[in-house]
C-alpha cells in the first residue's frame, strides 16, 4: 500500500501565517455601476498595449467595439475592479499582468501571470495567487510541439534559498513507493516536454527537505490534485485548469477562498520545514 497522510490540518483564514485578520471576500461578488467602472478603466486604460511587453497593472488594451457599438472587454475591467477592490479592502496588492521573471523559476518568455494578488501575515510571511499560463515544448522553449499550461495558483514565501522542483500530482498513488513524496507525485518539467523518462531521483532528494511527510500530509488533505513547484525560496501550489474560462475562474469567491485556505494551512508547516532544512545545511 502507498503510504498515507501523517496530519490533517483544518484550513482557516485566521492562521497566524496568513492575514493578521479576517478576509472579507464580499467585493469579489460586488457588482459595479457604470460609472464606477468607467472611473476605474480611465486612469488604466493605454492604447496599444501589447500583452508580451506590457506587465504594469496601469496598461490594458482600449475598448474594441462589437457590431453594435458595445465594448467587447467589459467583463475583463469587471473582473479587475473586483479583484482590486477586493485588494484594497485586505490590506493586499493587485496587478493585472505582473512580470514573470520577478518570480522565482517563471520564464519571462513563456510565463504568463494574470490577476496577481500579493498579501502578507502578521510575521512578514508574503503570500501569492495569481492565474498562470504555461508554454511547454519538446525540449525546450521553442515553437515545435507547443502546448499551453493553465493553472490557478496559490504561492507561499518560505523565507530560505529552495532548489528548483517541478512536481506533477499523481491521479492514483503509487503502490510500494519510498515515501509520501514518490506515492503522490511525479517529476516534470514546467516548461519542457520530454520523451525519455526522467531520471527523478536527484529531484525528490532535493525537494524532501522542504516537502517532508508532514507536510505532504496537510498538502493532500487541503490541495488533493494540486502541482507543486519549488523554486527560489517559493512554493507554488498550481492547480492545472484548461477550461476555457480559466481567467475568468481567477476571481470567482470561492476559489479565491480555497487558494487562501491552502495558504493558511500549509503555510506554518512549511516554514518550519524550510527553516529546519536551513539550519542542517548551516
Amino acid at each position: 500500500m502507498a503510504p498515507q497522510p501523517t496530519e490533517s490540518i483544518a484550513p482557516t483564514t485566521r492562521s497566524r501565517l496568513m492575514m493578521p485578520r479576517p478576509i472579507d471576500y464580499a467585493p469579489l461578488s460586488l457588482r459595479p455601476s457604470k460609472a464606477e467602472l468607467a472611473e476605474y478603466r480611465r486612469p488604466r486604460e493605454v492604447f496599444g498595449y501589447d500583452a508580451s511587453t506590457g506587465f504594469d497593472e496601469q496598461k490594458a488594451p482600449m475598448s474594441k467595439k462589437g457590431l453594435f457599438g458595445q465594448p467587447t472587454n467589459n467583463d475583463v475591467w469587471e473582473r479587475r475592479y473586483r479583484l482590486n477592490a477586493f485588494a484594497e479592502t485586505n490590506g493586499m496588492t493587485y496587478t493585472f499582468h505582473a512580470n514573470p521573471a520577478h518570480w522565482p523559476g517563471k520564464s519571462k518568455k513563456a510565463t504568463t501571470l494574470t490577476d496577481v494578488l500579493i498579501g502578507s501575515g502578521a510575521d512578514g510571511q508574503r503570500v501569492m495567487t495569481c492565474f498562470e499560463e504555461d508554454v511547454k515544448a519538446q525540449g525546450a522553449i521553442s515553437g515545435r510541439d507547443v502546448e499551453f499550461n493553465e493553472f490557478l495558483v496559490v504561492a507561499l514565501e518560505l523565507g530560505v534559498r529552495t532548489p528548483t522542483v517541478f512536481l506533477t500530482h499523481r491521479r492514483r498513488p503509487a503502490d510500494k513507493a519510498a515515501d509520501l513524496l514518490q506515492a503522490n507525485y511525479t517529476v516534470g518539467d514546467l516548461f519542457a516536454r520530454h520523451w525519455a523518462t526522467i531520471d527523478g531521483r536527484p529531484q525528490y532528494e532535493a525537494a524532501r527537505p522542504y516537502l517532508t511527510d508532514q507536510v505532504l500530509g496537510v498538502i493532500l488533505r487541503v490541495a488533493l490534485g494540486y502541482d507543486l513547484h519549488l523554486s527560489g525560496g517559493w512554493l507554488y501550489l498550481m492547480k492545472p485548469d484548461r477550461s476555457a474560462s480559466a481567467g475568468k475562474k481567477n476571481f470567482v469567491p470561492q476559489l479565491v477562498r480555497e487558494r487562501f485556505e491552502i495558504a493558511a494551512a500549509v503555510g506554518p508547516s512549511i516554514a518550519e520545514a524550510a527553516r529546519d532544512a536551513s539550519r542542517a545545511q548551516a
